[in-house]
């Protein structure tokens, strides 16, 4: 019977997270924005949204007397904030060089502009700095992971850690088991952290009573998952680091008044390197093992606008969102 309820608890299916765990419970971790340090109309729509979320979770943290996702969703909000100033000027200029070229205004109506252009590198310095902490705080958890997480021992030592799993994250009928709920969840994504919260305690329990052999095979199936989980978020972090400082020797180099090209080149190496961290986020993190899904890129708000400008009926409706 043991063996039966370990065994069914290690066949946990990450997709099954995504349905079991209420919507908002799901903004716990990471969302990087597409385009670190980059500014845009995008940014316009998507920055309010990221900052609704982490307003929406920072309520839920303080309930949960989670400092650490309290402190994390501050960075977000602070960066959101700058990140709108920079987005709504690169907006508002983009929109006025077209007025211009087809002559619906005078260039001398927007002669503030030149002015404001000049503090913006400023505040993208802010934004990346911000951001850089972000993703030092996700490389110090992930670092912590991978440290106390090894598959190639023995089973006492595989005991070791799974016992150290459970004095960090498991519950303890407390008022923090629900900060340590979000704090694992923040460092191996939901369906990760539910397989971990179901089988640490069993396997625990169930030491030494099971066939050693089956126990060890569950062990370290467990043990491997977070341990590729922290590789991905680790990875993850790591090219967000390197983004924001090739996007933070852009915006330096043309505040020294740098060649253009140079300035541009730097800029655009940034956003790429940011949009490749933003892949792994969407595409990699919700996955089982290091599987891709170009299907999670696209945002949850995309897809329902363009079902609903596509679609001609409910029909259609459900068969483009399950093809999204």
């Amino acid at each position: 019977m043991a063996s039966i309820t370990l065994q069914s608890n290690s066949n946990y299916v990450y997709s099954q997270g995504l349905n079991e765990n209420p919507p908002e419970k799901l903004h716990i971790e990471p969302r990087p924005t597409l385009g670190q340090g980059a500014t845009g109309l995008f940014n316009l729509y998507y920055v309010p949204l990221d900052v609704y979320y982490s307003l929406q979770d920072q309520i839920q943290a303080e309930a949960a007397r989670d400092k650490e996702g309290s402190q994390e969703n501050w960075l977000k909000i602070t960066a959101a904030f700058f990140n709108i100033i920079t987005s709504a000027y690169s907006g508002l200029d983009t929109v006025s060089k077209i007025l211009i070229y087809f002559q619906a205004i005078k260039p001398n109506c927007l002669s503030f502009m030149p002015k404001i252009s000049k503090k913006l590198p400023f505040i993208g310095l802010i934004v990346c700095t911000i951001e850089s902490t972000i993703d030092m705080r996700g490389l110090k958890h992930a670092y912590s992971m991978l440290e106390h997480v090894h598959l190639t021992r023995s089973d006492k030592e595989l005991l070791r850690d799974v016992k150290w799993l459970n004095q960090e994250f498991g519950t303890r009928n407390s008022v923090t088991d629900k900060a340590r709920e979000r704090s694992l969840i923040r460092r191996v994504y939901p369906d990760c952290a539910k397989k971990v919260q179901k089988m640490v305690p069993l396997l625990i329990e169930q030491y030494g009573s099971i066939n050693p052999q089956e126990w060890r095979k569950l062990a370290v199936d467990l043990l491997k998952d977070v341990k590729i989980q922290s590789q991905k978020k680790f990875l993850m972090h790591s090219i967000g680091m390197i983004a924001s400082a090739i996007t933070i020797a852009g915006l330096v180099a043309g505040m020294c008044l740098c060649p253009y090209a140079t300035v541009l080149s730097l800029i655009i190496i940034g956003g790429i390197f940011s949009t490749m961290r933003y892949g792994i986020n969407e595409g990699m993190m919700h996955m089982h093992g290091w599987k891709f899904d170009p299907g999670h890129l696209i945002p949850d708000y995309v897809k329902k606008i363009f079902t609903r400008c596509v679609a001609q009926d409910n029909c259609d409706k459900e068969v483009l969102s399950r093809a999204l």
